[in-house]
């Protein structure tokens, strides 16, 4: 269970399978391992687990496909949400009930001070959205900024025009980006209000 709920979260950021098999199996294989899983049940729980997950906004395939077919991403990955929980609960179930059929014996109650640990440990990667929302923001700016601008390179070229005479056009563009980035960099709220709300 703790696997379908990681996946869950973890596709919400990466949007590859690739990155998620890797990453989730990597972390929670050898564990299962040593709760009392054959090597065989645990592949088939992490490999279902990252199936359900490509249903998890961001996903690569979702952004292709709706280019090809000239539909809207972000209706796609709104629509992505119900069929992964739907699934993630299928999951749940059955593996609830195998793990009873198998004999995987329950892991003891966390006390609240194992509990504030386990929560101090995870900060990090809750707050990973809006690391690659930061990082992304960044870099969308940078690709606009003299003297390695490569994107206004390439939009100067195509108007033929030079940097120095679009500089001046753009420089109250890039003061609104930066404030921009200055709102999402110091108020979280903006980048984590929808992952909060559809994966609670």
């Amino acid at each position: 269970m703790v696997v379908i709920v990681g996946e869950y979260l973890f596709s919400g950021i990466s949007g590859s399978t690739a990155a998620d098999i890797s990453a989730i199996g990597s972390l929670l294989i050898a564990p299962m391992e040593r709760a009392g899983y054959s090597k065989g049940e645990a592949v088939a729980i992490v490999s279902a687990a990252t199936a359900m997950g490509i249903l998890v906004p961001p996903c690569i395939f979702m952004i292709v496909l709706a280019s090809m077919t000239n539909q809207s991403i972000g209706a796609m990955f709104v629509a992505g949400f119900p069929p992964a929980i739907v699934i993630a609960l299928g999951l749940g179930v059955y593996i609830y009930w195998k793990a009873g059929k198998l004999g995987i014996p329950r892991e003891a109650r966390a006390s609240w001070g194992e509990r504030w640990r386990a929560l101090g440990d995870g900060v990090i990667a809750m707050v990973m959205p809006g690391i690659g929302i930061l990082i992304i923001a960044s870099i969308g700016i940078g690709v606009f900024l003299p003297p390695i601008g490569v994107a206004l390179f390439i939009a100067c070229a195509i108007a033929r025009l030079s940097i120095v005479e679009s500089t001046k056009y753009m420089a109250p563009y890039l003061v609104i980006l930066f404030l921009g980035l200055l709102v999402i960099t110091y108020i979280p709220w903006f980048t984590l209000v929808l992952p909060r709300l559809f994966l609670r």
